[in-house]
């Protein structure tokens, strides 16, 4: 970021998993310690997810992810931020099963990313 009074450390997202295939794009992904299968995601944290997608996800199909941890199983929700035509972008909040084990898990976000990555395919 530019502009501003002094310097300021950048906005990076905890990561970025490149999807696509031959027209790949960005999804950037942050971990939260909250349990986001009971509550909602908070203002703040809405806020950061959409500078994630509005800086590393296509502006056609503007997506960030938010995964915790779900001693409750796993969980799978979609935001859609703005007025349901359109808006900044679209906020995926997986809940990462911690009964599970640390294979099952991985392969739980995996299915998530690849399902977005169908999802944004058809978008571009």
């Amino acid at each position: 970021m530019t502009g501003d009074v002094g310097p300021r450390p950048p906005f990076r997202p905890d990561a970025v998993v490149r999807l696509g295939g031959g027209r790949p794009w960005s999804l950037p992904v942050d971990a939260k310690y909250k349990d986001y299968g009971r509550k909602s995601v908070s203002s703040p944290d809405v806020h950061q997810l959409l500078t994630y997608s509005a800086s590393y996800s296509p502006a056609a199909a503007p997506r960030s992810v938010v995964v915790y941890p779900s001693p409750a199983g796993p969980f799978r929700r979609t935001l859609h931020v703005g007025d349901g035509r359109s808006g900044p972008g679209t906020i995926t909040v997986v809940g990462a099963d911690t009964g599970a084990a640390p294979s099952a898990a991985e392969a739980q976000v995996a299915s998530v990313f690849a399902d977005l990555d169908r999802e944004l395919r058809m978008h571009t």
